[in-house]
């Protein structure tokens, strides 16, 4: 069967109240949500993986990811409807290292490297 997230069922969705959770747990703290951080607080990407990625040990961020890629998108998906619903503001943040964006994908399309790269921040100033 081919489930597909939606605005319209996105709240039923299995990982939604995990996704809330983790993003309620991170503007705690920050006032920026990267898609790494929440992949990381679902326990679904290592430390030590970002770490490997960053040092660019690992050709893609995909191939440490400790899920299959259709539960990786599901979790996408939900963190950009619940984003939205929090009125944050979207951007992307690709990650260079000597001169050269680290990938996040094996196929480098560029509509799932903006995917991986984005990132949901608070807009106006601090309380």
């Amino acid at each position: 069967m081919n489930y597909r997230v939606t605005l319209n069922n996105y709240k039923e969705d299995k990982y939604y109240p995990k996704v809330v959770r983790v993003v309620s747990e991170i503007l705690e703290h920050e006032r920026t949500i990267k898609t790494i951080d929440v992949f990381h607080k679902l326990g679904v990407l290592s430390e030590e993986n970002i770490k490997k990625w960053n040092a660019g040990q690992v050709s893609f961020l995909e191939s440490v990811i400790e899920c299959n890629l259709s539960k990786a998108n599901r979790i996408m998906a939900v963190l950009g409807f619940h984003s939205h619903d929090l009125n944050l503001a979207k951007s992307t943040n690709f990650v260079k290292r000597k001169r050269q964006y680290l990938r996040f994908t094996k196929s480098g399309t560029k509509k799932m490297e903006e995917c991986y790269a984005r990132q949901y921040s608070i807009v106006g100033k601090k309380c």
